[in-house]
């Protein structure tokens, strides 16, 4: 092959750059390569008491610290911030009509929102070491919206978007918080029941999507490995709130934390959420059917 290599290098196929070099200078090429990934890797690396992952230039940038992909995908990923739509407004539409065009768009947006949580926890996986006395923060799920050019922010009208829909949204978004979560980390009791009692405390008054944020919070705490340190005692106390994503929460976490440990006691809370294993001469349970297994 008679290509120079800096026709190799300007098409971006440096793999034939490499193999084109002389013997000498390809040596030297590969190892500053080897130190430049490892540089990369050092520099990649979270610190521990890093909390959100998707703020550190460092992490974000350094592996493409030739453009901004990462930033945009961040910013594509976030939930915390009030989406900019443009709704053109026809000549004949009254107000009362515009204002209804604006609330049907914020509802499609809606739904958008509520699936980010999904790529944010993939996209930040394994990222954030915590330290033991602070807490992990659970991203806001916003679904208002700004209609330049007007400056102000619209809320979504709720008979346009049941809040139904957001149950499922915010434990999501919990999920995705705690998938952040190194499995290297150290994580207590303690840490755990911190989170619990914070969320009992919302700064909102809507208590039922804090608790539906923190069963998120459980369950990708449990797909960590992480619930291993919960005792009995605290599962029951979940248990017994009756709340249905928490329950669930709860469940799938210890069995994902405690797989293959053959643990008896584990298996048998599991059995009263599985109709099947139930024996035919078992009274009815009453458990949820979102519960059930």
């Amino acid at each position: 092959n008679d290509w120079l290599v800096e026709a190799y290098t300007l098409i971006g196929r440096e793999d034939l750059a490499l193999m084109a070099r002389a013997p000498r200078e390809v040596s030297g090429h590969a190892a500053a390569s080897r130190r430049r990934a490892r540089d990369l890797l050092d520099a990649t690396e979270v610190r521990p008491g890093t909390v959100d992952p998707l703020s550190s230039s460092e992490w974000l940038n350094r592996m493409f610290d030739k453009d901004r992909r990462a930033q945009e995908v961040a910013r594509l990923l976030s939930s915390s911030r009030p989406v900019t739509l443009r709704v053109p407004r026809r000549p004949e539409q009254t107000d009362l009509d515009f204002e209804h065009s604006k609330q049907t768009r914020l509802a499609e947006a809606a739904l958008r929102q509520s699936a980010l949580c999904v790529g944010r926890g993939a996209f930040t996986l394994g990222a954030v070491f915590p330290l033991p006395t602070e807490l992990l923060p659970i991203p806001a799920f916003v679904l208002s919206g700004r209609f330049p050019p007007q400056a102000g922010v619209q809320s979504l009208d709720p008979s346009h978007h049941k809040q139904e829909l957001n149950v499922w949204a915010e434990f999501n978004n919990g999920v995705a918080a705690a998938l952040q979560v190194a499995t290297s980390t150290e994580v207590s009791r303690g840490w755990i029941a911190h989170h619990r009692s914070a969320s009992s405390n919302p700064a909102s008054a809507d208590g039922q999507v804090s608790s539906n944020a923190h069963a998120g919070f459980l369950l990708g705490l449990g797909l960590r490995g992480c619930l291993k340190v919960l005792p009995v005692a605290d599962c029951y106390k979940y248990l017994r709130l009756q709340h249905e994503t928490t329950s669930a929460a709860v469940i799938l976490g210890l069995a994902a934390s405690n797989l293959s440990s053959m643990d008896a006691a584990l298996t048998r809370t599991c059995c009263v959420h599985i109709p099947s294993m139930l024996p035919a001469t078992f009274s009815d349970v009453e458990v949820s059917s979102p519960v059930q297994c």
